[in-house]
């Protein structure tokens, strides 16, 4: 067995995650006593009664059952998010009040190609294009650009070259889809 010693920094980094995980821990066990010192008799008691049928069940479904209501009452009537514990929509709000010039840029998902024209894809990019089956689409009357359209025959439209690379090159939904339903 070999034994060789952490570099420091790595031991630091592993201390700093262990504190975290403890203060998280009684972070925990102080809203579980917070939220125990809150209710009134009869929510305690029904609490207990959801526990003790908890406790008595074997298969969990019960468990699935209360942790599933909780969840749709944290997110229809708190309008917090199930997944994450967030409220989503002051997130909108508040990145919705940000005034434009403070709003950072934000880049076209197919930058390289809808201001400059077909002339402007590069050969890397008219490659992978070849490569997953997909051409570019013009708008003829105006010159915008409309996405990357399938070319083996399904036609499906991709909003750009990242999404069709989402699955195989021999892999297209539209081909698929149309090859399972016609």
């Amino acid at each position: 067995m070999f034994m060789f010693e952490m570099p420091e920094e790595m031991r630091e980094q592993l201390r700093k995650q262990h504190e975290e995980h403890q203060m998280q821990t009684e972070n925990y066990y102080h809203s579980v006593q917070h939220l125990f010192d809150e209710l009134n008799k009869e929510q305690l008691m029904t609490l207990r009664w959801i526990l003790h049928n908890l406790q008595a069940e074997e298969t969990g479904r019960l468990a699935a059952y209360y942790e599933g209501q909780i969840a749709n009452t944290l997110q229809y009537k708190h309008d917090v998010c199930p997944g994450c514990g967030k409220n989503h929509e002051e997130e909108m709000l508040a990145a919705a009040t940000v005034p434009p010039a403070e709003r950072p840029a934000e880049e076209p998902v197919n930058a390289d190609v809808s201001h400059a024209g077909p002339s402007a894809i590069s050969d890397e990019t008219r490659e992978l294009m070849r490569q997953y089956s997909i051409d570019d689409a013009w708008d003829q009357e105006t010159g915008k650009f409309l996405g990357f359209i399938c070319t083996k025959g399904c036609g499906m439209m991709y909003p750009s070259l990242e999404d069709r690379m989402l699955r195989p090159a021999d892999h297209c939904a539209g081909c698929i889809q149309k090859a399972k339903w016609g």
